[in-house]
């Protein structure tokens, strides 16, 4: 027969197994939280054919999906997925907006994804402000490559949005993509990409 001491001792014991392996538990400093396309955007500045008279091309993709999920007590732990519609290239020139479709071959290949690997150098200048390095692959044209960026966020006093913005230049060529020609004279090789994501926390 156990000892009250015994007795009470495994009551603790149990009590907190129970505690430290419930989902609530577990998932209860996780944040969830899913991009709102309506309030987000993704721009995009190439160098355009006969740049000194044309200057930079620059227009903005559609945002199908998106995610953010971090620990607020190790935000290192964090991921971020993003899911671009390639046919949806908008700017001031229906004729451009063809022209980029046709050069990332939208038919075939429709979506342009980011996946991260990781975050690093992740900084926290207030309970609601911070800064880190998104890591992770870029699945552009068919071809998946590492492409790192900052970026900075925001959240309300509430947890119930995040806003990000950062920006990333990089040479699309490396996905195989040709830059597009206009009498002989060649586009810019290399895509700036800026964005402003805001998204609201799933809380099921």
């Amino acid at each position: 027969m156990l000892h009250r001491i015994q007795v009470r001792r495994l009551l603790i014991l149990l009590i907190a197994t129970l505690a430290a392996t419930s989902p609530g538990a577990a998932l209860a400093m996780m944040y969830h939280y899913r991009m709102d396309p309506k309030a987000s955007a993704v721009s995009v500045s190439v160098k355009e054919p006969a740049s000194g008279f044309g200057g930079y091309a620059e227009g903005v993709f559609k945002i199908i999906d998106g995610e953010v999920a971090f620990d607020s007590d190790n935000p290192a732990n964090g991921t971020v997925s993003l899911i671009l519609d390639a046919s949806s290239y908008h700017s001031n020139k229906e004729e451009r907006d063809h022209a980029v479709s046709d050069t990332l071959d939208a038919d075939k290949y429709p979506t342009i994804r980011f996946e991260s690997t990781g975050l690093s150098n992740t900084t926290r200048s207030s309970d609601t402000d911070g800064s880190a390095t998104v890591n992770g692959d870029l699945t552009l044209h068919g071809r998946s490559l590492p492409l790192s960026f900052p970026v900075s966020v925001e959240i309300t006093s509430d947890a119930s949005k995040l806003v990000a913005e950062g920006e990333v230049t990089f040479k699309y060529t490396d996905w195989g993509i040709k830059p597009p020609t206009i009498f002989f004279f060649s586009a810019g090789d290399e895509a700036s990409i800026s964005f402003h994501i805001t998204a609201t926390r799933v809380t099921n």
